[in-house]
């Protein structure tokens, strides 16, 4: 999904802009991006942002639409790591599959989710999750450092990828 592809969109330009930011590490920037969207358009284009930041990863990783895929996590703190990721970034993984896999109903279901327990812990960690594995996909260093931009303590770390990718049927 791009600008260029949907001039329909006009807060389009916003949510791919947020996307590179984050990309680039720059999580100060994605945060003032996505303040300033939401001054601009309101929040009901988050859904629409997660949508495009879907649709952008899936593209840059090369899964087909309708693929089936399964997340995994790995959340390093301190001192420790546990394969049992936060609840915000299970969520991401959630949302990914349920867009990449086209099951419209699932990802209706996260998006209600989102709008009942509030959106900004859990697009916070959508943005970071599709950032960090369009990055990881093109072995790019994650140097990303969560928390001062968004408003939330930086005490874990997390990394988030996809496997066992198949094709539709």
């Amino acid at each position: 999904m791009s600008a260029r592809e949907h001039p329909d969109l006009p807060w389009l330009p916003a949510a791919e802009a947020i996307l590179q930011a984050a990309i680039e590490g720059d999580l100060m920037k994605a945060g003032d991006a996505i303040g300033d969207a939401l001054d601009k358009y309101g929040s009901e284009v988050l859904p629409g942002f997660a949508m495009a930041w879907v649709d952008t990863l899936r593209a840059h990783i090369g899964v087909p639409i309708g693929a089936t895929v399964h997340t995994h996590h790995i959340c390093a703190t301190h001192d420790h790591e546990t394969d049992t990721p936060p609840a915000d970034v299970a969520w991401a993984g959630r949302i990914i599959t349920a867009r990449i896999g086209r099951d419209q109903a699932a990802f209706m279901v996260l998006l209600e989710e989102a709008n009942n327990e509030g959106w900004a812990d859990k697009i916070t960690e959508l943005i970071l999750v599709v950032a960090q594995t369009i990055n990881v996909a093109a072995q790019r260093p994650v140097a990303v450092r969560r928390g001062a931009a968004f408003g939330v303590r930086p005490q874990v770390a997390h990394t988030h990828g996809l496997d066992n990718v198949r094709p539709p049927v």
